[in-house]
C-alpha cells in the first residue's frame, strides 16, 4: 500500500507539472486513508461476528495496523490540503504503527499466508462448532464421572480437574489449574501428602504406574481417604507428555474398617473380661469341687469317664428311665437316629416313630425292666428319612445311685451285613455267569470255593483241588498285610469290607482289583466262612492316572477353573485362580464365588441359572472383586454337570480376566471415534492392498457410498492408471524398506472421476509384539484449496510482472534495508529526466521537496 502510495505521488508529481504537488499528495493520502479505513473495519467486523469463537491474536495485530496506517495517513492528508491538524497527534499515530508491525512481525513465524474467503470462514465455523460439541460432549462425561479425574503436566502442572474432585473441596476451577498438583487446596493440609505426591509424580513422569491412599481434607473440612493412582500417558514417541490422575473417595470404607477394629477390640476387651469372670468362676467352683466328699469326686469323674467312653464307642447306646425316656445318649446313637441329643433327650419312641412301631419296642424294653435280664434281639426301625434299617440290641437294667430303675441298651447296625447275607443267597445262581471274581474261604483263610471268572484270571483249572490255595496263594505280597490285618478282621466286625487291593494268579502276574471281603457269621456270632467279590480295575486304575495328570495340567491353567455345586460352593480351585483372585485354595474351598467375588451379573442370576439349566451351558462376561481389592472384568463359561438321574451336580467355571481387553476396547472405541471425527481422509489395508476401513471423511471425499462398497474395491482403483506404477515401483517399496512415505499425489473421484490432488502419506502398521507389518494406513489431506490458491498466486504474480514491466512510469522494490530488489527499465529514464527537468526549473539548485519525499516514502517501506 506504501509503494502505491509513493508510485502515485511519483507519477503525479513528474508526469503533471501543472497540478500542485501538495494537493495531489494530500489526495493520494486521502485514497489511501480510505482504503486502510475500509480494510480495517471489515476485519473488525469479522472479529466481532466470530467473538464465540475466542480471542484471534494476528487479526487482531493486523487490524490494528489498518487502523493506525489510515489515522496516520489522515493526519498526512490533512496536512498537505491545508486543512487544521495536529502535527503532535500525526506524528503520535506514525509512531504507533511501528507497535502493531513489530507484534505482526513476531507473529508472522505462525502465519505464513493470510487469506479470507467466505468458504475458509464459513468451513472454520462449520469446524469450529463441531470441534465445540465434541468438547462439550467430552466435558459432559469427564465431569460426570463418579471417581476423580486430574490431568497434569510431566512436571505436575495440574492443566485439568472434573468436577467430582471439585466438588470433594468445593474449590472452583481457577483456584486450582495451573498450580503443582502437590501445592493444589487439597493437599495443603498436609505436607506428608506433598512429598509423597510430588515423588510419585516424578515416578510416573518416568513411565510408572503408581497408587497410594491419601488422607485429605474435603468440604466442610471433613477428612477424606482418596485411593489415588498415576497413570503415564505416551505420545508417538513413546515420552510421556501428561499423567492421568485418577482418585476414588474410600472414606466410608475405610471408616467402616476403623469401626471393625474398635469392635474387634472391644469384643476382645469384653472375652478377656469375660474370661476373667469365668476364670474366677471356675476358681470358686474349683473350691467348691474340693469341698465335696471323696465320693462324690469319685462318682463325678466316673461319670465324666463313661461319658467319654459312650462316645468314642462307634456302636449307638442310650439309657432310659421306666417312663421309656432317654436320659442318657451317645454320639453314634444320635447319628444312627438322625437326631440332635436336645431333640432326643427327655424324649421317648413314641415322639418319632409310628405308634404301631414305638408301642412294639415299649412292650420289648418293659419286658426287660420286669424281668431284670439281659437281652440280646435284632429289630428294625424306620429312620428320620424313611429308611428300615436292622440293628441287634443287647440290653440290660441297673438301679441308679438315687433308686430308681435305668435300662441300658446298646445297638449294632446289621444293614449292610444283612443286605449281603440277602444278596449272597440271590446271587448264588449266578456266580458262575457273573464276570466279577467271587471266592470264598474258610475261617482259617483256605480257598473252598472259586467261580469260573476268578479261576479263568488266576489260571486255576476246572477240576484242581482247591484245598492247597490259601489267601495268600492269590494275593501279591504287596496286600497281604492289608488283606489279613485290615480287611479280614474289618469284615469279621462289621460283616463286610471293601477296598483295592492286588491279586497274583499262580504264575506271579499282579492284577488290581476293587475287592469287598464278607464276613458270614453263625447265629452265635462267630466266624463260619469268608466271601470276596473282586472286580478287574487296571483299566480304571490307567484312567485315574490318566485323569490325575489332566487335573495337574488344569491346575497349572493360567484361565480360573472353579468346580462348584449348584447352590455356589467352591470344590475345586486350581493355581490360576489363585493367581487370578489372590485366594488360596485352602481360603477359597468351601465357599460361595457369588459372596466371595462379590459378583455384578449381566443380567438376574435367576436368569442365567434357567438358561443353564436348560443348555447345561452359559457364557457371559462378568464383574468379580479379588483378594487384591481390585475389580476384574472376566469371560466366564458354565458348564452343567448332572448325576446318574438327570439332576444338576456341579458347575464347571472357566473364568478369564479380559480387563485388559476391555480397556483396550474401550480406548480403541475412543480412538475410532475421534478417527471418524477427523476431516483427514484415514483408512487402513491389508498388506494385499485389499482395504477394510476408511473413515466418513475419506468416503465422501472419493466419492464411496458405504463400507460395504470400500470392501470390493482395491487399493489401485483409488489412483489414476498413470500414476499406478509409481505407486507401486515407487511408494509402496519406500514404504516397505523405511515403514513411511509422504508426498503430494492424486486420488480419483468414483462418482465423477475428477482429480483429487492431497497430501498423501502412508505409512506400514506393526504387530504390536513381533513387530512385523500386518497392514498399511494412511492419513490424507485434501489440498485442492491450497493448489487453487497456488495456481491464482502463480497468476497474480505473472499479471504482475506483466504489469510492472509495462507499466509507464518508473517503479522498483527494495528488501528491508533499502536496497533495490527489482526496478523497471522506465525508472531509469525517469531519473534521468527528473535530473534535468529540476535543473533547468531551479536553475541548478537541488529540490529538497523531491528528496524529502522520496526520504518519507523510503522510510514507509
Amino acid at each position: 500500500m506504501k509503494l502505491l502510495y509513493c508510485l502515485l505521488a511519483a507519477t503525479y508529481t513528474l508526469t503533471l507539472p501543472d497540478f500542485s504537488q501538495p494537493l495531489v499528495a494530500g489526495l493520494a493520502n486521502s485514497i489511501i486513508c480510505i482504503c486502510y479505513f475500509a480494510i480495517a473495519f471489515l476485519i473488525s467486523l469479522g472479529l466481532w461476528r466470530n467473538r464465540q469463537a475466542g480471542f484471534d491474536t494476528f487479526a487482531t495485530v493486523t487490524a490494528l495496523i489498518f487502523w493506525s496506517c489510515a489515522l496516520g495517513h489522515s493526519g498526512h492528508a490533512a496536512a498537505y490540503l491545508g486543512l487544521p491538524h495536529s502535527p503532535i497527534l500525526q506524528t503520535v499515530s506514525d509512531w504507533f504503527t511501528v507497535f502493531p508491525a513489530i507484534g505482526f512481525l513476531s507473529l508472522s513465524n505462525r502465519y505464513s499466508l493470510l487469506v479470507g474467503s467466505t468458504q475458509i470462514l464459513n468451513s472454520k465455523k462449520a469446524t469450529e462448532q463441531a470441534l465445540s460439541e465434541t468438547t462439550q460432549r467430552f466435558q459432559a462425561i469427564f465431569d460426570r464421572a463418579f471417581q476423580l479425574i486430574i490431568l497434569l503436566q510431566p512436571d505436575g502442572t495440574l492443566i485439568e480437574a472434573n468436577q467430582t474432585a471439585l466438588e470433594l473441596g468445593n474449590f472452583q476451577a481457577s483456584e486450582v489449574l495451573g498450580l503443582k498438583f502437590w501445592y493444589a487446596p487439597w493437599w495443603a493440609s498436609s505436607p506428608t501428602n506433598q512429598q509423597r505426591l510430588k515423588a510419585n509424580i516424578q515416578q510416573a513422569s518416568a513411565g510408572k504406574f503408581v497408587r497410594e491412599e491419601y488422607e485429605i481434607s474435603g468440604a466442610n473440612n471433613q477428612i477424606r481417604v482418596i485411593d489415588l493412582s498415576f497413570k503415564p500417558l505416551f505420545n508417538e514417541a513413546g515420552e510421556v507428555f501428561q499423567i492421568l490422575a485418577e482418585g476414588r473417595d474410600i472414606t466410608k470404607r475405610k471408616q467402616t474398617e476403623a469401626a471393625l477394629q474398635q469392635l474387634t477390640a472391644e469384643l476382645e476387651q469384653r472375652v478377656n473380661e469375660r474370661t476373667e469372670q469365668i476364670s474366677q468362676t471356675n476358681a470358686q467352683l474349683q473350691q467348691e469341687i474340693r469341698d465335696r466328699t471323696q465320693v462324690e469326686q469319685q462318682l463325678k469323674a466316673s461319670e465324666q469317664f463313661l461319658n467319654n467312653i459312650l462316645n468314642a464307642i462307634p456302636d449307638p447306646i442310650y439309657v432310659k428311665d421306666e417312663q421309656h425316656r432317654w436320659l442318657t445318649l451317645n454320639d453314634a446313637f444320635c447319628q444312627y437316629i438322625g437326631r440332635s441329643r436336645e431333640e432326643l433327650t427327655g424324649k421317648s419312641y413314641r415322639d418319632f416313630l409310628p405308634k404301631q412301631e414305638a408301642d412294639t419296642y415299649r412292650e420289648k424294653d418293659e419286658l426287660v425292666f420286669s424281668e431284670n435280664t439281659c437281652s440280646e434281639t435284632q429289630e428294625s426301625i424306620t429312620d428320620s428319612s424313611g429308611n428300615t434299617r436292622f440293628f441287634a440290641a443287647k440290653k440290660s437294667t441297673f438301679v441308679s445311685a438315687g433308686g430308681s430303675k435305668i435300662l441300658v441298651s446298646a445297638i449294632r447296625d446289621i444293614t449292610e451285613r444283612r443286605e449281603s447275607e440277602q444278596q449272597l443267597l440271590r446271587l448264588k445262581a449266578i456266580l458262575e455267569a457273573t464276570t466279577d471274581w467271587v471266592g470264598m474261604a474258610d475261617s482259617q483263610q483256605r480257598t473252598i470255593y472259586l467261580n469260573r471268572a476268578a479261576r479263568e484270571i488266576l489260571k486255576v483249572g476246572g477240576e484242581s483241588d482247591l484245598n492247597g490255595i490259601g489267601i495268600s496263594n492269590v494275593t501279591s505280597p504287596k496286600s497281604i498285610d492289608t488283606i489279613v490285618n485290615v480287611g479280614i478282621p474289618a469284615a469279621c466286625r462289621d460283616g463286610v469290607w471293601s477296598g483295592e487291593t492286588i491279586w497274583q494268579t499262580l504264575d506271579g502276574e499282579e492284577i488290581p482289583v476293587s475287592q469287598v471281603i464278607i464276613a458270614h457269621k453263625s447265629e452265635d456270632g462267630e466266624v463260619e466262612f469268608l466271601s470276596t467279590i473282586a472286580r478287574n480295575i487296571t483299566n480304571r486304575k490307567r484312567t485315574e492316572q490318566t485323569l490325575r495328570q489332566n487335573l495337574q495340567m488344569l491346575d497349572l491353567a493360567s484361565d480360573a477353573l472353579i468346580i462348584r455345586d449348584v447352590e455356589g460352593k467352591i470344590n475345586y480351585w486350581n493355581q490360576g485362580a489363585e493367581k487370578m483372585y489372590g485366594w488360596t485354595k485352602q481360603e477359597a474351598v468351601g465357599k460361595s464365588t457369588h459372596t466371595l467375588f462379590s459378583t455384578r451379573f449381566p443380567q438376574p442370576l435367576e436368569t442365567i441359572m434357567a438358561v443353564l439349566e436348560e443348555r447345561e451351558y452359559w457364557e457371559g462376561e462378568l464383574i468379580h472383586t479379588t483378594n487384591y481389592n481390585t475389580t476384574i472384568t472376566v469371560f466366564s463359561r458354565w458348564s452343567l454337570q448332572r448325576d446318574d438321574r438327570g439332576k444338576p451336580k456341579s458347575i464347571l467355571e472357566t473364568n478369564n480376566d479380559i480387563t485388559e481387553r476391555k480397556l483396550a476396547e474401550i480406548e480403541k472405541q475412543r480412538l475410532i471415534s475421534i478417527v471418524d471425527s477427523s476431516s483427514d481422509f484415514i483408512g487402513m489395508a491389508t498388506m494385499e492392498g485389499e482395504p477394510f476401513y476408511l473413515n466418513a471423511a475419506g468416503i465422501k471425499l472419493v466419492g464411496l457410498n458405504s463400507l460395504e462398497e470400500l470392501k470390493t474395491k482395491n487399493t489401485g482403483e483409488f489412483f489414476f492408471a498413470e500414476d499406478l506404477k509409481q505407486f507401486t515401483e515407487e511408494i509402496i517399496p519406500s514404504v516397505m524398506e523405511s515403514g513411511y512415505w509422504r508426498g503430494e499425489f492424486r486420488f480419483k473421484h468414483f462418482g465423477t472421476g475428477e482429480s483429487i490432488p492431497v497430501d498423501y502419506s502412508v505409512f506400514t502398521v506393526k504387530h504390536p509384539e513381533t513387530d512385523e507389518p500386518i497392514g498399511l494406513a494412511t492419513v490424507t489431506r485434501d489440498i485442492s484449496d491450497r493448489k487453487a490458491l497456488e495456481r491464482e498466486l502463480t497468476l497474480r504474480q505473472a499479471r504482475f510482472d506483466a504489469f510492472f514491466e509495462a507499466a509507464s512510469a518508473g517503479m522498483f522494490i527494495t528488501d528491508d534495508r533499502l536496497r533495490f530488489v527489482q526496478f523497471n527499465d522506465k525508472l531509469s529514464e525517469l531519473e534521468v529526466s527528473h535530473c534535468q527537468h529540476t535543473s533547468a526549473r531551479q536553475s541548478g539548485k537541488p529540490n529538497r521537496k523531491w528528496h524529502r519525499r522520496s526520504a518519507r516514502c523510503t522510510n514507509r517501506f
